[in-house]
């Protein structure tokens, strides 16, 4: 193929993209000067994703509220580990298989504190 040839077609490219970008423009320039339009564009893109991704509530809405509400409630339920050490280090992980070999360097990963440490 010659390279006139080539460089017609990428000019016709090239054109073709300026063309839609022109238009792409002046949609936009016309979107902004109309809030109707603009509030019926996000109206519809709103129902778009309701239907996307809506679906039924999961909570329960409760008419009498909370009775009782500590502190502790907030804090996940899960199996931990609990290791002191024989130089008086008390540390605690989530893992329930510990290698041996592995403890020494949890203690520096997981902030561990002596105790009776003042």
């Amino acid at each position: 193929m010659p390279l006139r040839r080539l460089a017609g077609l990428e000019r016709k490219k090239i054109l073709d993209e300026l063309a839609e970008l022109l238009k792409t423009i002046s949609y936009l320039e016309d979107l902004l000067g109309n809030n109707s339009r603009v509030l019926a564009l996000i109206k519809q893109e709103t129902n778009e994703l309701k239907d996307k991704f809506g679906d039924e509530r999961r909570t329960e809405i409760n008419q009498e509220g909370i009775k009782e509400f500590r502190e502790e409630d907030l804090i996940p339920m899960r199996e931990m580990a609990v290791i002191l050490s024989n130089a008086g280090l008390l540390s605690g992980c989530r893992r329930i298989f510990i290698k041996r070999s592995t403890a020494a360097v949890k203690k520096y990963r997981y902030g561990y504190q002596r105790r009776n440490a003042s």
